[in-house]
C-alpha cells in the first residue's frame, strides 16, 4: 500500500499543535485503546476522538489508530512488529489487526460502565481476545476496572467456559473467527487508577493474559500477573507511560490524542468578504440601462472581483430584476461559504433595480445547483442574530437549469496549468519490511480545453527508495492487476502516471454523465464511462461505470500488455445522519472477478473523513492472500482544519492489507459524486452556518 503523505507522523503533529476545549480522556493502554496497561476498561473516548500510540517492550512493539466512531463504539487498527516469534531469536513477524468495543451501558452514580469488546477479531489469531469489563469512578481522581476475558485474555488463571474454543485456524487472516468468540477458557481481570495530579496519574492492574505461546517457545518469562505503570500528561492531548509488566518487563507507551470536530488553529485565517451595500431607501424599483455595453461592464467587474477572492465566473445573464451567474469555487471548501461571498459581491455591483440573485456553482464545468436568494433579505439580515437561518429560510436552492441565455464572462485563469513538486510514498505492511519509503518529483500539467473537457497528466521520477528490501508477493491464479506495482515502479521510473481526456456532461437535471479516455491510471489504460442520478434533495444517489481497459506496459511507455478486461459497477449512495455515510459498489473488477465493495465513512462539516471498506469477491481467500480479502481504513485530512487558511486542498491516506489482485477497482480521478456532492441539499443544510464567513 502506498501513502502520499506520512500519515502517522503527520497526523501525529497536527494532533500535538491542536488547541482544543479540554476534554476527558481516558488512559490509553499498551494496545493503544482506552484502558489500563494491557486490559481494557469500559471507559469510552470522546466522541471522534482519534488516538495515535506506539507503544513497546521486550517482545511487541505495537502502533495503533484508534477512532470513537459513535459515543459508543470504538474501532481500532494495530500494527504489532513480533519480536523472536518463535523463540529461536532469529524469526520476527509482522501482523495487522483490527479491534471493536461497545459501551453497553453508561456509568451513573451507582452503575459502571459496560462494555463489551472483540481485540484482533479479523486478524492473524495473535492477540485474539474478546471481553466484558466494568469500569466505575469511586472519587474524581480514582476509578477502578474488573472483567473477564476469553481467548487471550482467558489464559491466566482461567475457568471452563460455556462452550469449547476450538483450535486456530485463521490461515490468511483477515476472516472473523465467529466460532471462537467468547468460547473456551475464561479469566477474571482488573485494575485501579489514581490521578495524582493533573500531568501524573498511576495505574495497576491484575493481567489475565499469560502469554503461553511466548513462556511456551522460551521467548518471554511470566512472572506475575500484576502490572504497574505511571503517566505523565505534558498536555490534554500528550502522554507518556512507562510500566513494570509481569514481574519481567519494562514498557512505554506514547500517546497524542486529536478531534476533529475541533480546528488546530483557534478561529480561522479567512479574509474578511465584501460587506452588503445597502441600497437608499425607494431604489429598488429603479429601472436600470440594460444595454449590451452595461451588461458587458457589470459582468467583467464581478468577474474580476470574484477573481480575486478564489472564484472564477464562467458566465452571467440579466434581466431587469434579476442576476444569474455560474462560477467554480477554487478556494473555499463549503459551497455554501463561496455562495456567500458571490451574493455580498454583486450587492456591491448590481444596478438597485437587479433584487433577485440566481447563483449556481459549477464543479469540472456542469452545474451542481442553483439558490436563489433576494437581495432585501441581505440587506436585511446581514447584521441579524437570526440572519443565517433566515437566509436560509427565505432562499431557495434548485436543480440548475439549462445554460440558456448565459453570456460567458472574461476568462481570468490559465487554460493551461503545470506545475513540478516533491512527492513522498510509504509502502506499508510488507511481510519483511513494514515501512519502505519512495522519494522524487512529480510533474503534472491541466489543459481546459473547455470547463467540462479537461486534459491532464503527470510524470514521476524516484530520486531515491529502497523497494530492494520488499518481500516476495506469493504466486496467485489471477491476473497479477495489482500485485506487480513494484515492478511498475521500478521499470516506470520516469513513465507516465497518467494520461488522460475527461469529459463532463449535465444530460438532465438529476442525471450527471463522465467519460474519461486515455492512460487513466499507472497500470491501466482505456475508457471509463459513467452515469450518476443524484437529485438536489435526496440522501440517496446511484451510480453505473462501465470501462474497458487493458493492462499497461510495466515501462508506463505508450505500450500495453496481453490483457483486456471489461469491469464496472452499480453504486449507491447514502447520507445518514451525524455525518455517516454509506457507499457499497457492485459489479465486476480488474482482474474479472465479481463481487462487492461495502464502505462507511464518517464525515465533518470541516473536511475530516475517516471511514473502512471491504471488499469481497468469487475469489477464493487462499488464491487472494494475505488478509484473505481486500479491506482498510481511510483517513481525509484537510488543510485549512490544519493550517486556518481557506482551502479546498486535502491529504487522502488509506491504511489497508497488502496489494492484491482480488477486488482490484480501476483509479479513475473525480467519479461523478464526489465532483457533484457539495451543492445537494444535506451539504448545504450542514454547512449553511459558513454563509456569512
Amino acid at each position: 500500500m502506498k501513502n502520499r503523505y506520512y500519515l502517522w507522523l503527520g497526523v501525529s503533529a497536527t494532533a500535538i499543535a491542536t488547541i482544543a476545549a479540554a476534554q476527558e480522556t481516558p488512559h490509553y493502554s499498551l494496545y493503544g485503546t482506552p484502558g489500563l496497561i494491557e486490559m481494557p476498561s469500559a471507559f469510552s473516548a470522546p466522541d471522534a476522538e482519534i488516538g495515535l500510540s506506539y507503544n513497546t517492550f521486550e517482545l511487541q512493539q505495537r502502533g495503533t489508530l484508534t477512532f470513537q466512531i459513535t459515543p459508543r463504539l470504538s474501532g481500532s487498527f494495530r500494527y504489532t512488529h513480533f519480536d523472536n516469534y518463535t523463540g529461536n531469536g532469529v524469526d520476527d513477524t509482522y501482523d495487522r489487526s483490527f479491534d471493536f468495543q461497545y459501551r453497553l451501558l453508561d456509568e451513573s452514580d451507582w452503575m459502571p460502565a459496560v462494555a463489551v469488546g472483540l481485540r484482533d477479531f479479523a486478524g492473524t489469531g495473535l492477540l485474539t481476545s474478546e471481553y466484558v469489563v466494568a469500569s466505575k469512578h469511586l472519587t474524581d481522581d480514582i476509578n477502578v476496572t474488573g472483567g473477564v476475558g476469553w481467548g487471550r485474555l482467558g489464559s491466566y488463571n482461567g475457568v471452563s467456559g460455556f462452550a469449547e474454543r476450538p483450535e486456530n485456524d485463521f490461515e490468511n487472516g483477515g476472516v472473523p473467527a465467529w466460532d471462537q468468540y467468547f468460547r473456551g477458557d475464561m479469566a477474571a481481570f482488573g485494575g485501579v487508577e489514581w490521578q495524582i495530579t493533573p500531568q501524573f496519574a498511576m495505574v495497576a492492574e491484575y493481567s489475565s493474559d499469560a502469554y503461553t505461546r511466548e513462556t511456551d517457545n522460551g521467548s518471554f518469562e511470566h512472572n506475575s500477573p500484576f502490572n504497574f505503570g505511571v503517566t505523565y500528561q505534558p498536555t490534554d492531548r500528550i502522554a507518556i507511560s512507562a510500566y513494570s509488566l509481569y514481574g519481567t518487563d519494562v514498557g512505554l507507551s506514547f500517546t497524542t490524542t486529536l478531534n476533529p470536530k475541533y480546528r488546530a488553529t483557534v478561529g480561522g485565517a479567512d479574509p474578511a468578504p465584501l460587506p452588503v451595500r445597502v441600497r437608499p431607501a425607494g431604489s429598488q424599483n429603479e429601472v436600470w440601462a440594460r444595454t449590451p455595453e452595461v451588461e458587458t461592464a457589470l459582468r467583467t467587474a464581478v468577474t474580476q472581483a470574484l477573481a480575486a477572492d478564489g472564484i472564477v465566473v464562467d458566465s452571467m445573464s440579466f434581466t431587469d430584476d434579476q442576476v444569474r451567474i455560474r462560477y467554480t469555487n477554487n478556494k473555499y471548501r463549503a459551497e455554501v461559504q463561496a455562495v456567500g461571498h458571490v451574493a455580498r459581491t454583486l450587492t456591491q455591483a448590481m444596478p438597485n433595480g437587479i433584487d433577485d440573485f440566481l447563483i449556481e456553482p459549477m464543479r469540472n464545468g456542469i452545474p451542481i445547483s442553483a439558490t436563489l436568494i433576494h437581495r432585501s433579505d441581505l440587506e436585511q439580515f446581514e447584521t441579524s442574530a437570526e440572519g443565517t437561518a433566515e437566509i436560509y429560510r427565505r432562499s431557495l436552492t434548485t436543480a440548475a437549469g439549462p445554460r440558456g441565455d448565459l453570456v460567458d464572462a472574461p476568462q481570468t485563469e490559465d487554460r493551461f496549468t503545470w506545475g513540478i513538486v516533491p512527492y513522498g510514498e510509504v509502502i506499508l505492511f510488507d511481510s519483511q519490511n513494514p515501512g519502505s519509503f519512495e522519494a522524487g518529483l512529480q510533474a503534472s500539467f491541466e489543459y481546459k480545453i473547455e470547463p467540462n473537457l479537461v486534459l491532464a497528466g503527470s510524470i514521476k521520477k524516484s530520486v531515491y527508495d529502497n523497494r530492494d528490501q520488499l518481500g516476495t508477493i506469493k504466486p496467485s491464479t489471477l491476473q497479477p492487476v495489482r500485485r506487480n506495482a513494484p515492478i511498475y515502479a521500478e521499470e516506470g521510473d520516469g513513465g507516465i502516471e497518467r494520461l488522460a481526456l475527461s469529459w463532463y456532461g449535465h444530460p438532465s437535471a438529476d442525471l450527471y454523465s463522465r467519460v474519461t479516455l486515455g492512460y487513466i491510471e499507472q497500470m491501466h489504460g482505456g475508457v471509463s464511462t459513467e452515469l450518476l442520478w443524484h437529485p438536489l434533495e435526496s440522501r440517496l444517489a446511484l451510480g453505473a461505470e462501465l470501462n474497458y481497459t487493458a493492462q499497461r506496459d510495466y515501462d508506463q511507455g505508450f505500450g500495453f500488455q496481453d490483457y483486456e478486461v471489461l469491469s464496472g459497477h452499480m453504486s449507491a449512495y447514502y447520507e445518514f445522519d451525524q455525518g455517516f455515510h454509506a457507499t457499497v459498489h457492485a459489479g465486476r473488477y480488474l482482474a474479472g472477478d465479481w463481487g462487492a465493495t461495502v464502505a462507511l465513512d464518517r464525515e465533518f462539516d470541516n473536511g475530516w473523513k475517516i471511514g473502512a471498506y471491504a471488499t469481497l469477491t468469487d475469489v477464493p481467500f487462499d488464491d487472494f492472500g494475505e488478509g484473505s480479502f481486500d479491506k482498510g481504513i481511510r483517513v481525509t485530512i484537510p488543510f485549512d482544519w490544519i493550517t486556518g487558511q481557506p482551502s479546498r486542498l486535502e491529504n487522502s491516506t488509506t491504511l489497508s492489507s497488502l496489494t492484491r489482485d482480488g477486488g482490484a477497482r480501476l483509479d479513475v480521478q473525480d467519479r461523478l459524486y464526489e465532483v457533484v456532492r457539495d451543492g445537494d441539499i444535506t451539504s448545504y443544510d450542514a454547512s449553511w452556518g459558513r454563509f456569512w464567513r
